[in-house]
């Protein structure tokens, strides 16, 4: 899953935010805009790609290869100021990129659409728990692979490595922001899905 994320938010993130930067920035110091790659046939697999967009590409898979190690590498890498600022940046960008390419035939399309995702919304983090054995949201447990921590606070505030302590590992499809001053940590989530819904 976080492979497949890391690659098509790269995409976004190299449309969305890079090609545009360093177009800037080639115009700014009046620099070549060249076609370094030009597709041969009717209908070409890659189709031509210039000085520009190479540059953004390679940008855009480093920075995306550096966060996809940092995915596999880091046990609950949430606290990583660079992991959570990029994957915040990729779901923005993944997020308006989604909005750009759908289009919707009426308004009452998108109405209904968003009357089903809010009460999908409420019934998945809010009624299952008391539809589920053990109380929990199937939601917040599939978002964060594994719910929260299963320890009880107190145990946690003191042996915090515990692994009992450590809760699951979220999933990538959500922007997060860690709780700087709460001793107890963990971080708030915003699904992908909420953004694009609203």
């Amino acid at each position: 899953m976080k492979a497949f994320y890391a690659f098509g938010c790269t995409n976004a993130v190299i449309q969305i935010l890079l090609v545009p930067k360093v177009e800037r920035i080639f115009a700014m110091f009046r620099l070549p805009k060249k076609l370094i790659y030009h597709a041969q046939g009717e209908e070409p697999f890659i189709p031509d790609i210039t000085n520009i967009e190479a540059i953004a590409m390679v940008v855009g898979y480093v920075w995306g290869g550096v966060w996809l190690y940092l995915a596999y590498t880091l046990p609950h890498n949430t606290t990583t100021t660079f992991f959570w600022m990029s994957q915040n940046i990729f779901g923005a960008c993944m997020c308006c990129l989604f909005l750009q390419i759908m289009k919707l035939n009426s308004i009452q399309v998108a109405s209904v659409l968003l009357i089903v995702a809010f009460f999908y919304d409420i019934f998945f983090v809010f009624l299952t728990p008391y539809l589920t054995k053990g109380g929990e949201s199937i939601m917040i447990t599939v978002a964060t692979s594994g719910g929260p921590p299963t320890a009880g606070e107190l145990w946690c505030e003191k042996y915090p490595s515990d692994p009992n302590c450590q809760g699951g590992d979220p999933l990538p499809m959500l922007l997060t922001v860690p709780r700087f001053f709460d001793y107890e940590g963990g971080s708030s989530l915003l699904g992908l899905g909420d953004i694009v819904c609203t």
